[in-house]
């Protein structure tokens, strides 16, 4: 466990806002409301959300201003976090900005391949995100073409993962996310190594090392369906570490001639054995994704409990608001689209799945 004098304060803190997370009668009352701005009211009397969405005056929103005020705030609360914690706590959290760092980059790349001059997802982030970003913001937003992109990264660490793709023909916006994740995820992985230990080093390799794991998963699953990558190309993308998955058992995996071996091959894997049933959706198809994120939660969730004095209490939280994120823009389109609720609710399926009895 970390130390009381280090977190009790943060401990506190994190405990006061997870009483804000919306709770699952939330998104159950949001999913039979008849329009986008009905729910931005609901978020509004929210007091995560009161300050992102005081703002709002449009009728119809678009998807991207809903995203980027939902993104604001999980932001926000990341800048109240850091700027309570120490030294010790900070470490974490240093590592963890990456992760608006890539939204940030995402956003970026997307508008620049769109060819839209759009507001970014995460524009107008203000002072701390310059003082802490490992790139030149201004040139990453302005750049023109994908060459420009890359060069705005010199001297960042995304530029050596970037680089090579680039340099090999045109930038695919694939190819570009795939290498953000890649490094975020691998120096994630290396660097809670070097900063922590015992217990709390266990906690963080259990989380992140099945989040890891069911990523593997998901992107050969997605590169055999939906991309049709070829064995080298995707063996760059996927990330060399093993928790509950041996090396072994990934590249048979991607050696799978096809999809009914894939999947024969994975039902034979910890978590294809665990959880196989939730895995193949009731048998109405294979369905991965429908277990990444609820067991995620639950292991974050599993650690909190175990350590609430450690950086588990901050990481799971982060975790926790990041998915809320998530569910909001799922639950928003829904309603957007006119998705009957009980539709809408089986989406939430995605992220509640219950896995407390595995």
């Amino acid at each position: 466990m970390g130390s009381l004098l280090a977190y009790s304060g943060i401990s506190t803190k994190i405990r006061s806002m997870r009483s804000q997370l919306l709770q699952k009668q939330d998104f159950e009352r949001m999913a039979g409301m008849s329009s986008v701005m009905e729910a931005v009211e609901y978020l509004r009397q929210r007091p995560a959300f009161a300050a992102a969405f005081s703002i709002v005056q449009e009728q119809t929103m678009h998807r991207s201003t809903v995203e980027r005020l939902l993104f604001f705030t999980e932001y926000n609360d990341f800048i109240k976090i850091y700027r309570f914690s120490g030294a010790e706590v900070r470490k974490y959290l240093d590592l963890y900005f990456a992760n608006f760092e890539r939204t940030f980059l995402k956003s970026a790349y997307r508008r620049l391949v769109d060819r839209r001059r759009s507001a970014l997802l995460m524009e107008g982030l203000g002072d701390f995100f310059k003082k802490h970003a490992s790139f030149d913001c201004d040139k990453v937003a302005n750049a023109e073409t994908e060459n420009e992109f890359v060069e705005a990264l010199f001297g960042s660490p995304y530029y050596a993962w970037l680089y090579p793709l680039a340099s090999q023909g045109a930038l695919s916006l694939y190819e570009c996310e795939m290498a953000i994740d890649s490094y975020i995820f691998m120096n994630m992985w290396k660097k809670q190594k070097k900063y922590f230990k015992g217990e709390e080093l266990g906690a963080l390799c259990r989380t992140y090392g099945c989040q890891l794991d069911l990523l593997n998963l998901m992107w050969i699953y997605r590169s055999k369906k939906y991309y049709d990558l070829d064995k080298a190309e995707l063996y760059q993308i996927l990330l060399p570490i093993h928790y509950k998955v041996s090396r072994a058992e990934i590249q048979q995996m991607v050696e799978a001639v096809n999809m009914e071996e894939f999947r024969a091959l994975l039902n034979q894997t910890y978590y294809g054995q665990k959880y196989g049933a939730e895995i193949e959706h009731n048998g109405n198809g294979f369905y991965i994704e429908r277990i990444y994120h609820a067991l995620v939660y639950y292991m974050h969730k599993r650690e909190f409990a175990r350590q609430p004095f450690s950086v588990a209490a901050v990481s799971s939280y982060l975790y926790m608001k990041h998915l809320e994120t998530e569910r909001l823009v799922t639950a928003i389109e829904g309603i957007r689209y006119g998705l009957p609720p009980q539709m809408i609710l089986e989406y939430e399926k995605n992220y509640n799945l219950e896995v407390l009895n595995k």
